[in-house]
């Protein structure tokens, strides 16, 4: 059981990224409702089918999967059936072992208490969530007893004493009882909200609410939950855009209502910044017939794969886990992120480091994925026994591996914020993209960073400068999951002297072809920097180089530390 439900999360997790890469941006917005529900309800159904025969390279996947994710509880404990089963293995017991077995079998019953353990959690899970779940269903009974209705046929208005936006359930119009009097909404608010009701948007997220009973120790349905009602806004948008004409009043009257209060029901669509801001940029999304198509395509033959991957597998297809079994990216990169100073994270200290864990993860990683991880280019055959070496004299020789730091976070003055504002000779980049937006619609804490550039290469006089600016979710993206890039070798000797090896400069090299091992000179110019005699610059060497620098005394000066 516990198998499946890992399956499930992970299966949901692979098609939630495949929507987000190949659907999320365009507006195939009813497709979109299709694929994301129905990604749902295959994630449970998958893991319990098994596929034909004719499927074997996806039966083979998915065993490797289950040996790999497999909790089996058999194998902890000793096959005494099998043993009892063959006579040679039948023993009697004298009385002390009698008495022993007794015993133990009396205080180690943990077996049943883990597996009991497991299941109560999760059935306290179910009850505490299902309370929830009715909770907000008895709110929403209550606000329907307590106020005035109006029967419009397909729909009831519920006029509230509250000062609120519009909002929905099931067919269910709850609306401020003045403005409804005062005829006051806004007839695209009304085309909007009556979009919902329509589409039986509801329905959609009260199968989610009871997915999440279930499924409440798995953060990857709620994910989907968010997803689903920013769809459902997008649908609505839609319906709005295609009744009316002016699509930039429409637009405009939806920032307004973001600073008007609302009240928040998790079963009902709600207005925010961040999701209108969202609305707003999918508005401007204009998607051609034949991208919709191949993104389309390319989701569900992706899906499929998925599907198929984490299907059930044939019984009795036989592997070895420990061969079958990859290291992942996330393990490097733990072994790495463990030998960083806690005051400097991009520095990595060698006698910290578990040369053998890093160098096996990195062995089990294929081709592409050794393109991803933190640069450490010393775990090779050839070069990892100098490593070693290196590591071993840490007591003598302090080695640190210092990586790239991305730039620092930048506060963008008020008066300054202002002034962009109000300036109309500038163009706005976002995320290394230019827009056409205003910055009336931003505030100046969605950026982390931003840069002024004079326009100088354009012709358009009435385009002084370039506003670039970069928002917290890319500025993780482009600069902290990232891979770590490797800068300097550091080594400090106990005499003082301190190396200082420029490996960034390394692509001096590149176009030289002299079959040297350029990482095992460095390591061996490392370890016998004591017993070498460096002669004054300039340094020219006909084979690999980079250029280091001694710190000796206090006095700075550029050495060749690689074999003359």
């Amino acid at each position: 059981m516990i198998l499946y439900f890992i399956k499930v999360a992970l299966l949901m997790t692979v098609l939630l990224i495949i929507y987000k890469v190949f659907l999320s941006k365009i507006n195939t917005f009813k497709f979109n409702r299709f694929y994301l529900l129905l990604s749902l309800m295959l994630s449970l159904v998958a893991p319990l089918i098994v596929l034909p025969d004719f499927f074997p390279q996806f039966q083979n996947v998915s065993h490797q999967f289950e040996r790999i994710l497999e909790f089996d509880e058999k194998e902890s404990l000793p096959n005494m059936t099998e043993k009892a089963s063959d006579p040679s293995n039948t023993v009697l017991p004298v009385e002390s072992d009698l008495n022993f077995i007794e015993k133990s079998e009396s205080k180690n019953p943990l077996p049943f208490k883990k597996s009991t353990l497991i299941f109560v959690l999760y059935l306290t899970g179910i009850t505490f969530f299902t309370f929830v779940f009715i909770t907000k269903i008895l709110g929403f009974s209550k606000l329907i007893r307590s106020y005035q209705q109006e029967n419009q046929g397909n729909f009831k208005f519920v006029l509230l004493d509250e000062d609120t936006l519009p909002f929905i359930f099931l067919n269910y119009f709850f609306i401020n009882k003045e403005i409804y009097q005062n005829n006051q909404l806004e007839k695209e608010i009304l085309e909007h909200e009556l979009t919902h009701i329509r589409q039986k948007h509801s329905l959609d997220i009260l199968f989610v609410e009871i997915l999440k009973i279930f499924l409440w120790f798995n953060p990857v349905v709620w994910f989907y939950k968010n997803v689903i009602q920013l769809n459902h806004e997008y649908l609505a948008d839609q319906a709005v855009n295609e009744a009316f004409e002016s699509r930039t009043d429409y637009q405009l009257l939806l920032i307004s209502k973001i600073t008007q209060k609302s009240e928040s029901f998790a079963l009902s669509s709600s207005v925010n910044y961040s999701i209108t801001k969202k609305r707003l940029q999918m508005m401007a999304e204009k998607t051609h017939n034949s991208k919709s198509i191949l993104l389309k395509g390319y989701a569900i033959a992706c899906s499929f794969l998925a599907l198929a991957a984490f299907s059930s597998s044939v019984q009795g297809f036989q592997v070895n886990p420990i061969a079958t079994f990859s290291q992942s990216i996330e393990k490097y990169e733990e072994v790495i992120s463990n030998a960083l100073e806690k005051d400097d994270r991009y520095s990595l200290v060698l006698k910290n480091l578990d040369i053998v864990s890093l160098r096996d993860t990195y062995n089990s990683l294929s081709e592409e994925d050794k393109e991803k991880v933190s640069e450490f280019p010393f775990l090779e055959e050839s070069t990892f026994p100098k490593l070693k070496e290196l590591q071993e004299n840490s007591d003598k020789i302090k080695v640190t591996f210092k990586f790239s730091k991305p730039p620092a976070k930048k506060t963008i003055r008020e008066d300054v914020w202002e002034n962009w504002k109000k300036g109309s000779d500038i163009k706005i980049e976002i995320d290394d993209e230019l827009v056409e937006v205003s910055l009336e619609d931003y505030s100046k804490e969605d950026f982390a960073l931003y840069q002024v550039v004079e326009n100088k290469l354009n012709s358009n006089q009435d385009v002084a400068y370039i506003l670039k600016f970069t928002t917290h979710d890319y500025y993780e993206t482009k600069h902290i999951k990232v891979k770590k890039a490797l800068q300097h070798i550091i080594a400090e000797y106990q005499n003082n002297d301190q190396l200082d090896v420029m490996y960034f400069m390394k692509d001096l090299n590149r176009k030289k072809n002299t079959g040297e091992n350029l990482q095992e000179i460095i390591l061996d110019g490392i370890l016998t920097h004591e017993q070498k005699v460096y002669k004054e610059g300039p340094h020219y060497h006909k084979g690999v180089f980079i250029p280091a620098s001694l710190t000796r005394n206090g006095e700075w000066k550029s050495i060749n530390i690689f074999r003359d």
